[in-house]
């Protein structure tokens, strides 16, 4: 049987904002046995996201 779970491709561009700032990045990769989705954004940093939270970084646009 298939896996259910919505897989975004490697280089999916996201935007996060940390602090004050919006930062882009990509998904770099996605692990189907954990089902986490591998971040690097323009700074270097990289973190993991599951479907819930790549979505909510996915759908942000700065504020004017």
């Amino acid at each position: 049987m298939r896996d259910s779970v919505e897989n975004f491709p490697t280089g999916t561009a996201v935007r996060k904002r940390f602090k004050d700032k919006f930062y882009k990045g990509t998904v770099t990769a996605y692990d189907p046995a954990t089902k986490w989705y591998q971040v690097r954004y323009e700074d270097g940093d990289e973190e993991e996201c599951d479907l819930e939270e790549l979505k909510a970084i996915l759908d942000q646009e700065p504020s004017v």
